[in-house]
């Protein structure tokens, strides 16, 4: 049996202490004071110990301590409780071009299940947190942080008085902040800062880690580590285009001419598909990628179609199957990296789709 609480006074001084009134939370309809049913009796002494319950001693007469504070204690015959589950949780903004800034990054989720009741966010441009060093010979408390080695970051949450490890850890770092009642209600935060890099990267992540209040007989539950990454990459470029005119070459301008509006995009993978539309006479296909991609075969109407790397010069090797790569930077001034630039054997009219897939 569940009771359904509604509080109208604080608690005196002395159950305050003995019962900590922060951990009234609101789960739904129902107000639940949790602590009145469990209370830390043994300090945690150590990262990665499990939580179990030798560390708490559940109240046997809550209701005579209800009873002094509370107006109504409605009982209910019962209250479904769901660990909560964090899902979607994406950044507005997944993927920027090498050398591009930005200067604030949005993420949001949804959840299921039990409702939020205190959350951390995570990553760049968050206030870094200060960490004591780990000391074995000392006995930590809810709402201690410590580091671990180099570069693992431990706390213990005041709100379920456990070391939260694997989140901060997979992280490697300390950029931690509490998420403010708007946001868990929201679901949604903002960073602000200066995102990106000049080279390929995708280590700049963000996460959240959520809690409920879990319910009169089950143990308040976290979220499993849930992160966002802001892919920072180069272009591919596609489309048609005769060969560079004399004392022309293949380079950056050569392909944004060639691609247009339409056959550019960020992308961190070699497969695609796309129509270049070429109408024959003195008229190629052209697909362009970073090499460290990966080689690429295509595929057109089922049946493998004709295409090669080429120098500078726009020339392939057709018959000895030469790999060549370009050495190109990008509008943003990103770092240069070599790329595979593959054209058509042979001018002729391409209409249909061609498919571009891992070379075997």
């Amino acid at each position: 049996m569940a009771y359904n609480l509604q509080k109208i006074s604080t608690l005196s001084p002395g159950l305050a202490k003995e019962y900590d009134s922060t951990s009234a939370y609101e789960l739904g309809e129902y107000v639940l004071y949790l602590n009145a049913y469990w209370k830390c009796t043994t300090a945690i002494s150590s990262p990665g110990e499990s939580w179990d319950e030798s560390h708490w001693e559940k109240d046997e007469e809550p209701l005579e301590h209800f009873a002094k504070d509370y107006a109504t204690i409605d009982y209910v015959d019962s209250l479904v409780y769901s660990p909560i589950v964090v899902s979607n949780f994406k950044l507005g903004t997944a993927i920027i071009a090498m050398g591009q800034t930005v200067n604030s990054v949005t993420l949001s989720w949804a959840t299921s299940g039990a409702k939020a009741v205190k959350g951390y966010a995570y990553g760049p441009g968050l206030p870094e947190a200060d960490f004591d060093s780990f000391d074995s010979d000392v006995t930590y408390v809810p709402g201690d942080t410590v580091k671990n080695g180099s570069t693992n970051y431990y706390c213990i949450t005041e709100h379920t008085g456990e070391w939260v490890a694997a989140h901060f850890k997979s992280f490697s770092n300390n950029h931690i902040r509490l998420l403010t009642d708007t946001e868990l209600k929201n679901k949604t935060f903002s960073v602000t800062g200066s995102f990106g890099k000049s080279e390929y990267d995708t280590t700049q992540k963000w996460g959240i880690v959520l809690f409920d209040k879990g319910s009169p007989d089950v143990a308040p539950a976290y979220t499993a580590p849930t992160a966002a990454t802001l892919t920072i990459c180069n272009y591919i470029y596609y489309g048609k285009s005769a060969m560079p005119g004399t004392g022309g070459e293949v380079n950056l301008a050569f392909l944004q001419a060639m691609a247009g509006t339409s056959g550019k995009k960020l992308q961190n993978s070699r497969v695609t598909s796309f129509s270049p539309n070429a109408s024959g006479t003195g008229e190629y296909a052209w697909y362009a990628l970073p090499a460290r991609l990966g080689q690429c075969a295509f595929i057109m109407g089922g049946v493998p179609a004709a295409f090669g790397t080429v120098l500078a010069s726009g020339i392939p090797d057709v018959q000895g199957g030469t790999v060549y790569t370009i050495s190109l930077s990008n509008e943003h001034g990103a770092t240069s990296e070599n790329y595979y630039v593959y054209r058509s054997f042979y001018d002729a009219t391409v209409t249909g789709v061609v498919q571009v897939t891992a070379k075997a």
